[in-house]
C-alpha cells in the first residue's frame, strides 16, 4: 500500500483525505523516493506495478477467506493480531479512496471492510468524532 500510495497513485488520493501541512507536500518526492528504494530493498519493488497489485490482492484474498464470516481473527474477541490487521486495512477503507484495493474490497471481499467497521464500532466508539476533529495540531510535526 505504501507503495502503491507513494509510487504508483503519487499521493493523489491521501491527499485528498488529508489535509496535510505545506512542510509534508514540500518534501513529498523525498519521501516517494525513499520508499521506492525500501521497497525495493524489500523485493516487492523488484516487481512491476501489475505484479505488485496482483501480489497485494492475493493477500487479501488469504485474508478475507481466513476471517470468512468469523467476528475477529481467532474468534469472537479483539486480538493483538487484529490491531496489526486493522492498521492495515483502514488504510484502504478510509485513506485510499480511488485505489484498486478499496475498489477489490467494495465489489469482492466485503467481508473485510465490514472486520474493520466491527473493530472500530468495538474498540473506538468515538471514531468518527476522533478522525473529523480538527484539534490536531500540525505545527508540533517533527520530521
Amino acid at each position: 500500500m505504501a507503495y502503491w500510495r507513494w509510487s504508483l497513485d503519487d499521493t493523489n488520493s491521501l491527499f485528498t483525505v488529508w489535509n496535510s501541512p505545506f512542510i509534508v507536500k514540500l518534501i513529498k518526492p523525498f519521501i516517494g523516493r525513499s520508499v521506492k528504494q525500501a521497497a525495493y530493498a524489500q523485493g516487492i519493488g523488484r516487481h512491476n506495478a501489475q505484479e505488485i497489485y496482483q501480489i497485494a490482492i492475493e493477500d487479501l484474498r488469504a485474508l478475507s477467506n481466513f476471517i470468512g464470516s468469523k467476528k475477529f481473527l481467532m474468534g469472537d474477541v479483539p486480538c493483538e493480531e487484529d490491531c496489526a490487521v486493522f492498521g492495515m486495512l483502514v488504510q484502504i477503507v478510509w485513506n485510499l479512496p480511488g485505489s484498486p484495493f478499496e475498489a477489490v474490497m467494495n465489489r469482492e471481499l466485503k467481508n473485510l471492510k465490514e472486520y474493520v467497521h466491527r473493530i472500530t464500532k468495538e474498540l473506538w466508539p468515538d471514531w468518527q468524532e476522533v478522525i473529523t476533529s480538527q484539534k490536531t495540531d500540525f505545527t508540533e510535526l517533527r520530521l
